[in-house]
């Protein structure tokens, strides 16, 4: 599945979704390419709108993924 239609299919159920990540994000390739970054996106989709009515952008997105906030 390409970039583009994982955000379509993530920003139809979570409108911020499309509100925080753009398609040519850096933030959201990054988080692609990380093993399960997919899924991993997939998962962090389900709050989106908390997390964006608080003032998170791409970037607090791609920390939560890559950094210690995220626990397999």
């Amino acid at each position: 599945m390409s970039l583009d239609d994982i955000i379509e299919q993530l920003g139809k159920n979570n409108e911020s979704f499309t509100h925080i990540f753009q398609r040519d994000d850096k933030n959201i390739q990054r988080i692609i390419s990380t093993k399960n970054g997919e899924t991993k996106l997939r998962s962090i989709a389900g709050i989106s709108d908390f997390l964006f009515k608080n003032g998170f952008n791409s970037y607090h997105y791609f920390s939560i993924v890559v950094g210690k906030g995220w626990e397999e």
